[in-house]
């Protein structure tokens, strides 16, 4: 806990006035919302391999969340066109 109070602090640390009240009122907002404790367990958890609680989410998205790229995937099969930086001059040739 004494880790991320330090990089919280860090994070506070801004010579630009306007950016240092933005940070500030963001780690006010995040703390009333309680997520250094959210961290802080989600550390704990990573660390003992324990699993999280039911009501505790970090922002951790499952596989069928996740978008994949049609480019990567095995069904991706291309139209056999030709590419879309040719010259219509150059595709009669």
């Amino acid at each position: 806990m004494e880790d991320l109070h330090e990089a919280t602090l860090q994070y506070l640390r801004c010579t630009d006035p306007t950016e240092a009240k933005a940070r500030q009122r963001r780690v006010l907002e995040g703390d009333a919302q309680g997520q250094m404790a959210e961290v802080a367990a989600g550390i704990i958890a990573a660390n003992t391999s324990a699993p999280l609680a039911a009501n505790t989410s970090l922002g951790a998205e499952t596989v069928d969340q996740r978008i994949t790229s049609p480019l990567l995937s095995n069904s991706f099969k291309p139209s056999g066109g030709a590419p879309a930086n040719q010259n219509e001059d150059e595709t009669e040739q």
